[in-house]
């Protein structure tokens, strides 16, 4: 997608270099837009007249560019781009006269530019600071209070910003910076921003510890803070200035949205309260960071279903937002050798035997072969903890109180949650009439996989704006017509 200033000149012109696996396909005339709002992504265009540049349209979609450019007034430029997508790759033949006209655009995961400066721009004691450009966060923006005087000057004045220390990377501060962008009718507009701030280690390797090091850190962290704000914050650029090198990193391997002007994010959105917001991270990011790959994986996954996206329809959220608490639950399986009934290959490998055995000795009570090997089929099931059984010992291990929520399992005559998901699962949809019951289903499950989250980041839940306490508080009734919407949701009823 083309920037919004596309319009005006690109902010470089050169040779760009095809690679492909390391190995150097082509060259080809590029123009390059540089994002000017948190929304937009480097731009690339490419056109030449060459017909050897057809084979970049033929080996892959996905290659590896490396511009430089010779230097000129007091900076020495390098761009390097990984993993450019080429799409609408066309050949145009104007004229039977000239050379066809190739043409095609690009748009890479991770654009890098490198400045090298020949003269020091920046002071002696400002030589290793990173700058990260951020979506919003409600509870990471710093409070500020503003003057605005007469003359149409206007003070931010910050009372408060929040300040982390981050495993491998340091101290981190959020701060909004304020900025200004020329439009094309010779006005200005004003913008800010959410960004986090680091003084570089002294043994900072710039390229390789922003991408391995840093980025995923303070994704992480991030990822935390978004969970508690109940809202994504993403890491849109990188920036940072060491030994007189200035180097700037977007991510486009992300999806960040324009901001709503007319849905801002408020106190009433948040899980954890301005108030706990500090101590909140202090207690919960060192647990994360101290759990082995597997289980930080699994929170991860559980947050990013959790989170709210605008973009899902009701039946897509409540399967998310199950396959969240799924994943909750298989941490406590693998903590309490609660996967398998026989864990052990061999052991297990000698029931089935019998079991296979068993079913062939008694062959005669089935109606047919076809019945028989449908329950063959369904031996290895039998090997697996049942979701009810492990569900149910996390939540009396952890003494997490779900009381007061929608039941996830219980008897065959109820409408659990369980069974709502089993219905969406196999693709057997709800009518209209009956999303309303449902809307309140997804609330509950919403609340309870929330709730059990908390509880392995080790927050108590009685402390968030998930509590019974809370929720009751803000005039929460959903349940008071419990078994009313259970009755609606187990029958197939039409428009």
């Amino acid at each position: 997608m083309k920037p919004s200033h596309k319009e005006v000149e690109p902010d470089f012109k050169a040779s760009a270099k095809f690679f492909r696996n390391g190995s150097l396909i082509s060259e080809m005339p590029c123009s390059i837009w540089l994002p000017r709002h948190r929304h937009e992504r480097p731009y690339l265009t490419f056109e030449s007249t060459d017909q050897q540049n057809e084979i970049i349209g033929q080996l892959s979609p996905f290659y590896d560019l490396t511009i430089t450019f010779d230097g000129f007034g007091e900076r020495s430029t390098e761009i390097f781009a990984e993993r450019v997508c080429i799409e609408k790759f066309r050949t145009t033949h104007s004229s039977p006269h000239l050379p066809p006209i190739i043409t095609c655009e690009g748009h890479p995961e991770i654009f890098v530019k490198k400045e090298i400066l020949t003269t020091t721009e920046l002071s002696p004691g400002k030589n290793k600071l990173c700058t990260l450009k951020l979506t919003d966060n409600f509870l990471l923006s710093p409070t500020c209070t503003t003057l605005s005087s007469y003359t149409g000057n206007v003070e931010v004045n910050p009372i408060h910003s929040h300040i982390a220390s981050i495993q491998n990377v340091g101290k981190i501060q959020f701060e909004k910076h304020f900025y200004q962008i020329s439009l094309n009718d010779a006005g200005t507009a004003s913008y800010s921003g959410l960004v986090a701030t680091l003084e570089l280690e002294s043994e900072f390797e710039p390229f390789d510890d922003l991408k391995q090091a840093i980025y995923p850190q303070v994704r992480d962290y991030l990822l935390l803070s978004s969970f508690a704000s109940n809202q994504f914050t993403k890491i849109v650029s990188m920036s940072a200035y060491v030994d007189n090198t200035l180097w700037d990193i977007w991510y486009s391997n992300i999806s960040v949205s324009k901001p709503n002007k007319e849905r801002k994010h408020s106190h009433h959105d948040v899980l954890i309260d301005k108030s706990s917001f500090d101590e909140f991270m202090k207690t919960i990011s060192p647990t994360f960071t101290s759990f082995k790959p597997d289980k930080k994986e699994l929170i991860r996954q559980a947050i990013y279903r959790i989170i709210p996206s605008e973009d899902s329809v009701l039946e897509s959220k409540f399967l998310n937002c199950f396959s969240a608490l799924e994943s909750v639950v298989l941490i406590f399986r693998k903590e309490s050798n609660l996967e398998f009934t026989i864990a052990e290959n061999k052991k297990w490998k000698k029931l089935e035997k019998s079991l296979r055995s068993c079913i062939l000795e008694n062959e005669d009570l089935f109606e047919t072969t076809s019945h028989r090997d449908l329950l063959k089929e369904m031996i290895p099931s039998l090997r697996r903890v049942s979701l009810k059984s492990a569900f149910d010992s996390f939540i009396s291990t952890s003494g997490l109180d779900i009381s007061d929520l929608w039941p996830v399992f219980g008897s065959k005559h109820e409408t659990t949650l369980n069974n709502v998901r089993n219905r969406l699962i196999h693709g057997d949809p709800y009518k209209s009439n009956q999303h309303g019951s449902l809307w309140r289903a997804l609330i509950n499950l919403e609340f309870i996989t929330t709730r059990a989250i908390l509880t392995v980041l080790g927050w108590d839940a009685s402390k968030s704006n998930v509590s019974k306490k809370h929720i009751v508080s803000n005039g929460w009734v959903g349940n008071s017509q419990l078994q009313n919407d259970m009755q609606v949701l187990s029958e197939n009823k039409t428009d």
